[in-house]
């Protein structure tokens, strides 16, 4: 579920529940987006089968970064139904398998100044 609350004019703090998780992102009102960078830490105490159905979930959500073992994608909220739905899915694997799923604000992009 996606709400917010207002913090200052144009701007605002999404907040994302995903079960008993909640999480918070700031967004700016006139894009009516943010972006959220989510990782994912497999659990490597796992048996190859396990191993194996745990990677199958989460390999078509996220990009994997082999220089630190773990997963990584940056999620829009211009499309707060894909963003619901990875979290869902990333939740589950975590119930299951033991993963770790990290969800926090991404970077602002850097605002060109008007010249």
């Amino acid at each position: 579920m996606l709400g917010s609350v207002p913090s200052a004019p144009g701007a605002g703090i999404a907040l994302i529940t995903v079960g008993d998780f909640v999480g918070a992102a700031t967004y700016n009102s006139f894009m009516d987006t943010f972006d959220l960078l989510v990782t994912a830490v497999s659990n490597r105490e796992l048996n190859q089968a396990e191993f194996d159905r745990q990677v199958d979930l989460i390999r078509p959500l996220m990009n994997w970064d082999p220089a630190n073992w773990r997963w990584q994608v940056r999620l829009s909220g211009a499309h707060p139904e894909h963003v619901s739905s990875v979290l869902t899915t990333l939740f589950e694997v975590a119930r299951l398998y033991g993963v770790t799923v990290t969800v926090r604000p991404a970077p602002a992009a850097p605002v060109e100044a008007a010249g």
